[in-house]
């Protein structure tokens, strides 16, 4: 399928209000009023030390003031486990999302549409930490919830459906992701009244784009990522992250349908585009100098594909790490161009790399491929350039 990108998550956090009116101590309340407003604040700016302390100081007031199943303590929970999660640290959003939870069901009931929306945080939370079984079954008994509070066709039951969607795309069960998300995409296509929405068709389009492409389903992959092309460039304009998203899966359909000179003009727009936003060296960069590596190799061009491709694994090992599982496609694809240039040890030592990578992130189909890989290379002596240096006299 070319390069696969990793799948964009929906973070959908309920915008809770603090419940009026407030009893207690006027002064100690008020001043947990302004942490929390100035933490709102601080989080919209992006400035996510200050808000944290600021929530953290709210959440404590509140907990004293008014008791540890307040509602008010239960909705800066919920902000404190949303800010957590924006910071990658979730194990922490994971414990302020089940102490929210726990408030919620004690005060609203244990099948309110809040307790639906804290269940889609938890799910969230255990999806950035790859606890991908758990965020299913959290995702599962918010979406059962959703459906009977605010209807089927309710955006909150499209979320969670596109995310049910994802977590099975990641578990290789490519069938059970393309029902969930065509079922997000119908829900979505009804509530085309808002940049945000146009947005979120778009994702959905996209999402059915990448899962028909994983199942082989080339046509009519391409067709759903053209539609989720034409909804982000109508919700963001022609510059846009998003934009070069779509262009670049559209240019591996059109590789794996043999249209090579197509696939890389694609990719180029891609390229410049995600140079011009996000700057030369981020994970999206390589993955669309993976991807034009790949119409190179295609082509042929296998040294201009090498070229590619240790550029990608470089940028990716900076930027990711050495074990982040986006890197074991670019270490395969060196592998291959190795081969192809006839570098048998350099090629072999790459394949196991990919194969470590691939294991380690339990990438199994992956790593089905890097073992092929490895069983097919052929054998001969090493090149003179693949053997070891003699020690200096």
């Amino acid at each position: 399928m070319g390069n696969c990108r990793t799948c964009i998550a929906l973070l959908a956090v309920l915008a809770l209000s603090l419940p009026e009116p407030l009893f207690g101590n006027p002064g100690g309340l008020d001043e947990a009023i302004r942490n929390t407003q100035a933490g709102d604040k601080f989080y919209a700016d992006g400035h996510h030390k200050n808000a944290e302390s600021n929530y953290k100081r709210a959440h404590q007031i509140f907990k004293s003031e008014l008791g540890p199943s307040h509602p008010n303590v239960g909705a800066v929970c919920t902000k404190l486990g949303a800010l957590y999660g924006t910071m990658g640290r979730h194990d922490e959003a994971l414990d302020m999302h089940e102490e929210s939870l726990k408030i919620m069901r004690e005060t609203d009931g244990s099948r309110s549409e809040a307790v639906a929306g804290q269940l889609f945080n938890i799910g969230n939370a255990f999806w950035g930490q790859n606890l991908h079984q758990q965020a299913l079954q959290r995702y599962n008994e918010a979406l059962d919830i959703y459906k009977t509070t605010v209807g089927n066709d309710h955006e909150r039951v499209g979320a969670t459906l596109g995310n049910i969607g994802s977590i099975y795309y990641l578990q290789e069960n490519y069938d059970a992701a393309l029902e969930a998300q065509s079922e997000a995409l119908r829900i979505d296509r009804l509530h085309v009244d808002s940049q945000q929405n146009q947005d979120q068709v778009g994702l959905s389009c996209f999402n059915v784009g990448h899962t028909l492409h994983k199942l082989g389903q080339l046509d009519e992959a391409s067709a759903s990522y053209k539609e989720a092309l034409f909804w982000f460039r109508r919700a963001f304009g022609e510059n846009h992250p998003t934009v070069a998203n779509a262009l670049s899966s559209i240019a591996n359909v059109n590789m794996d349908q043999g249209r090579l000179e197509e696939a890389l003009e694609l990719n180029e727009k891609a390229l410049a585009i995600l140079i011009q936003t996000l700057g030369g060296d981020h994970p999206n960069v390589a993955a669309t100098i993976q991807s034009i590596g790949s119409i190179y190799s295609a082509a042929g061009r296998h040294q201009d594909a090498l070229e590619m491709f240790v550029d990608a694994a470089n940028m990716m090992t900076k930027t990711l790490g050495e074990d982040h599982e986006e890197l074991g496609m670019p270490f395969l694809s060196i592998a291959g161009a190795k081969a192809n240039l006839g570098q048998l040890n350099s090629a072999q030592k790459a394949a196991t790399e990919a194969l470590r990578i691939f294991r380690r992130n339990n990438k199994h189909e992956k790593a089905i491929q890097a073992e092929h890989f490895l069983a097919t290379l052929p054998s001969g002596p090493p090149a003179a350039k693949d053997l070891p240096s003699p020690p200096a006299a």
